[in-house]
């Protein structure tokens, strides 16, 4: 149980575990760091939830760690496994016009969308 008074208010609201692992479960590394280190009762949550984070970003990666490699906090091996996801980027040959773009998640331009070339440009595409 985790009692939580809000700010600017008088009232105050009790968080079971199941509340506070889902809040953490949906933080990214950072978020993650920046709780452990302001809320001293909740560094032993956030580890937990950056270990099963980690755990489920491998899995869709389907891809393990190594042991013996395995440094730092599972807030940190999280941050770095975060930034090989998203530096792992698939480029994609089509029209300017084909692709959708989002602006930026987490600083970096995402695609939504991309429709496929027409066959007539296949040809176009193939290296020679």
């Amino acid at each position: 149980m985790l009692l939580l008074t809000l700010p600017g208010s008088d009232k105050e609201f009790f968080l079971d575990g199941l509340i506070v692992e889902t809040v953490l479960l949906n933080l990214w590394a950072s978020d993650l760091a920046r709780v452990s280190a302001t809320c001293r009762s909740l560094c032993m949550p956030a580890l937990a939830a950056a270990h099963r984070s980690l755990l489920t970003l491998l899995g869709g990666l389907q891809c393990s760690t190594l042991r013996e490699l395995e440094r730092g906090s599972w807030i940190a091996q999280l941050a770095e496994w975060e930034d090989v996801v998203a530096a792992n980027v698939v480029w994609l040959q089509a029209d300017r016009e084909a692709v959708k773009l989002q602006t930026k998640v987490r600083g970096r331009p995402i695609i939504l969308e991309a429709g496929t070339l027409p066959p007539a440009r296949w040809a176009a595409c193939l290296p020679a």
